[in-house]
């Protein structure tokens, strides 16, 4: 008998918003603020952030010898590179990040001290916890500081040392944080609150992922392309009625022709979603129900054509779902997080949840680049309440590195996606 495991490696940011009664800021989880609410930004031409002397230091829980300057120099330019952000580094002795209040000290320090202030956003246990980000806020919204702390509980690599965080991959993710991204129900984004350790999967390489197409889309809504470009940036704006169970609280996914989930929102109470930041081309609109209590329905197919807005409405009504797909792994291990391939490769790759069974459902994507080996998919014995399939799957050489999905399908033509499930990475 094996066991489902949800390893649950979170990158939890705490974000400082301003309240909506008497201007007055106070703080709330950057997690759980992206329910509702438009994402802040900075307002400023350079985001000017200053590297922590204690880096330099000797701290137990960075391994001797890391790179520290070029995986923040590397962090950086995975956004710089396709979003119009400019952002500056300099050196700091200061060790401590601003404490929760109104305002910082006016510095977007980035840190591994373990100073009292750090140590408190943080559980002595709590080695699943990379890093925090606190981002300091104004009245109009617009970011004024944003501080980031490494945990001094948990150790960090440049190397791919098994066990420890990548630190440019941690980086990556804070400081997109740090320029307004609130975490991502997109697996495979970098955006997604889980942070894998180095060496989980796939042997001894760096768990590390590329931007996925709803990270490139998410900072391009706030900030723009790196450079003007005939196909970018577009966003649709949309409605999706139906009876009272449809609303406040389900995802929306669009799907390129990649099968990559370009882009998500939730619909608000009055059951509207928009998406900005996407390029042009064909998409699809997925309903998901985060609780898994109802069906994803495709709800139709709509086009961006450079910078234009698109407007989808549609009607659906809700149906109660057979089965439900959650986790996802690559070498027997069931997690929430999602599995890394290599291009040029065939990989058993392992899917659970509930209701699934070989003889009763298909498994595919709808990426050109993967394809699941016929005959392949084969039933595994999991814990009680948890049904698993394994099976080959077949990734192209020419692969992208980004995030793509899978989908379980029975014979009523029920379909279950899981939104960025397989992360495509670099050898």
């Amino acid at each position: 008998m094996q066991f489902a495991v949800r390893i649950i490696t979170i990158s939890v940011s705490i974000v400082l918003m301003v309240g909506l009664s008497f201007g007055e800021t106070g703080a709330a989880d950057l997690a759980s603020a992206s329910k509702q609410g438009s994402l802040s930004r900075w307002r400023s031409g350079v985001v000017r952030i200053a590297l922590s002397s204690s880096f330099t230091k000797n701290i137990v829980n960075l391994k001797p010898g890391s790179d520290v300057a070029g995986a923040l120099e590397r962090s950086i330019g995975h956004w710089a590179e396709i979003a119009d952000v400019n952002i500056s580094v300099t050196q700091s002795d200061k060790q401590s990040i601003s404490p929760s209040g109104a305002k910082g000290d006016g510095v977007s320090l980035i840190t591994i001290a373990q100073t009292p202030e750090n140590v408190t956003l943080f559980d002595s246990d709590a080695t699943d916890v990379s890093a925090r980000t606190r981002v300091f806020t104004d009245g109009r919204g617009g970011i004024t500081e944003a501080d980031i702390a490494l945990n001094p509980f948990a150790q960090f690599s440049t190397d791919g040392s098994f066990g420890t965080y990548d630190l440019e991959s941690v980086l990556t993710h804070e400081i997109g944080h740090l320029l307004g991204l609130r975490h991502s129900p997109v697996m495979g984004s970098v955006m997604h609150s889980n942070v894998d350790l180095n060496g989980v999967r796939i042997g001894s390489l760096i768990s590390r992922k590329s931007l996925s197409a709803e990270d490139i889309a998410t900072i391009r809504s706030l900030y723009g392309p790196a450079a003007a470009t005939a196909d970018c940036c577009g966003s649709v704006q949309g409605t999706i009625g139906g009876p009272g169970k449809i609303g406040d609280g389900f995802d929306v996914f669009v799907y390129n022709d990649l099968g990559s989930a370009a882009g998500s929102a939730k619909l608000d109470a009055v059951k509207k979603f928009t998406i900005s930041g996407l390029t042009s081309g064909e998409y699809t609109a997925v309903l998901h129900d985060p609780k898994l209590v109802y069906a994803d329905q495709v709800v139709g197919k709509f086009r961006i054509s450079g910078s234009g807005s698109t407007v989808f409405n549609e009607r659906v009504v809700p149906k109660r779902s057979s089965m439900a797909l959650e986790y996802i792994g690559s070498e027997g291990l069931l997690t929430d997080s999602a599995a890394k391939v290599l291009p040029g490769t065939v990989i058993a790759v392992t899917i659970g949840g509930k209701g699934l069974k070989a003889d009763l459902i298909d498994v595919g994507s709808d990426s050109p680049q993967l394809t699941v080996v016929p005959g392949s998919v084969k039933d595994v014995d999991y814990a009680d309440g948890v049904t698993a399939l394994r099976f080959e799957l077949e990734v192209s050489a020419d692969a992208a590195p980004g995030s793509y999905s899978l989908f379980v399908e029975n014979k009523d033509g029920e379909r279950e996606y899981l939104a960025g499930g397989l992360a495509v990475i670099d050898r």
